[in-house]
């Protein structure tokens, strides 16, 4: 997965970007993914990123221009909802459905432990993975595909527990 801003790189590996969105559907959940510099370049040789969930977002008429809630915008790379809306408008003009990818870094040793031996290996990426499924929108589900869509609004995966949140009481 190419990631063109050299801090991005940089906030993967800190774990503090930990969604991006895209165009494309090509990215499938819990597959891992290398981190590309740019196009046509190799991926680092630090880690790897693993697709924990893809969620549809579809543009659609709204009083409000962007699309992202601050938690999201944040772990788009520290953005604020505005300022991510108008990058990726810039990045992709005129879209109409895009997928929030949620991932998780990991570094080479922890991949090459996962592959050498199994049970630490599934011991750690089941770990990480019921961490990720207690903070998911709906645990029950399974995590690969969502789509996601509210009253005129997009709903990212903050909104969606915001109403989770709201049924509950």
């Amino acid at each position: 997965m190419i990631f063109s801003l050299a801090d991005h790189i940089e906030q993967i590996k800190a774990g503090t970007k930990t969604q991006t969105r895209r165009p494309s559907d090509k990215y499938k959940p819990d597959k891992l993914y290398a981190i590309q510099p740019g196009r046509r370049k190799p991926g680092i040789p630090d880690g790897k990123i693993l697709i924990r969930a893809k969620i549809i977002e579809i543009k659609t008429p709204s009083p409000i221009w962007y699309y992202v809630l601050d938690a999201d915008a944040q772990a788009e790379g520290g953005y604020t909802p505005e300022s991510y809306e108008k990058l990726y408008e810039k990045m992709y003009p005129g879209w109409e459905k895009r997928y929030a990818y949620l991932f998780e870094y990991f570094t080479t040793e922890e991949i090459e432990m996962m592959e050498k031996d199994p049970n630490k290996g599934f011991a750690l990426y089941h770990s990480r993975k019921s961490q990720q499924l207690r903070s998911s929108p709906d645990p029950g589900k399974p995590a690969d595909e969502l789509e996601i869509a509210k009253s005129g609004i997009t709903a990212s995966p903050s909104q969606v527990e915001a109403e989770k949140e709201k049924k509950e009481k």
